[in-house]
């Protein structure tokens, strides 16, 4: 192989790597609006887990990870602006070198610009062997309830900016429901 193929050969190497390499985000923790892109929508995801999680990878319009500081053990309620599109949970990463790919349709989601889209709790039982996951149970379940609870609670100014949606696998018209119910959200 002469130096110019091997050149080329490291060239596209590297383009791969920097098209592959996944946008880490943080969970937003204020209560403010902001003006999103008109093609960016909020995205809630509930996380229950046992074990510490090292990231949560989403992929489709973009490459999205969760990061371990949002993914300790416990219950937790993860709110990014992320670019509108379809996504898919594609896999969950224990540790370094321990990850579980998901590869069936029920992972599908969907972000709609402009809007908090609630995609489901992602909840991960697993159980530790020798510092090892050596078993684990991962379901997705539509807690749209708790959500709205928790948005209220924790984010009332942006839930009175932004509508509701649910863009988990499924269909779920309970957030549609809610506002019809609710006098203070006469602008959704």
């Amino acid at each position: 192989m002469d130096i110019h193929m091997l050149r080329h050969l490291l060239i596209a190497w590297m383009l791969l790597f920097i098209i592959g390499c996944a946008q880490s985000v943080t969970g937003i923790k204020q209560d403010k609006t902001k003006h999103l892109d008109e093609k960016v929508g909020y995205l809630l995801i509930g996380v229950e887990t046992s074990l510490d999680l090292q990231n949560i990878l989403l992929t489709g319009t973009k490459r999205i990870q969760f990061t371990k500081e949002d993914l300790k053990a416990g219950s937790n309620y993860i709110l990014v602006d992320v670019p509108a599109g379809k996504y898919q949970i594609s896999d969950v990463k224990f540790g370094r070198y321990i990850c579980f790919e998901l590869t069936d349709g029920y992972w599908d989601i969907d972000v709609k610009p402009n809007k908090i889209n609630y995609i489901g709790n992602l909840q991960v039982e697993g159980y530790r062997w020798f510092g090892w996951v050596s078993q684990a149970k991962i379901l997705l379940n539509n807690r749209s309830t708790v959500a709205l609870q928790y948005l209220e609670e924790k984010f009332p100014t942006l839930l009175n900016a932004h509508q509701l949606n649910y863009g988990g696998p499924g269909e779920d018209h309970f957030f549609e429901f809610a506002t019809s119910l609710s006098p203070k959200k006469e602008a959704l």
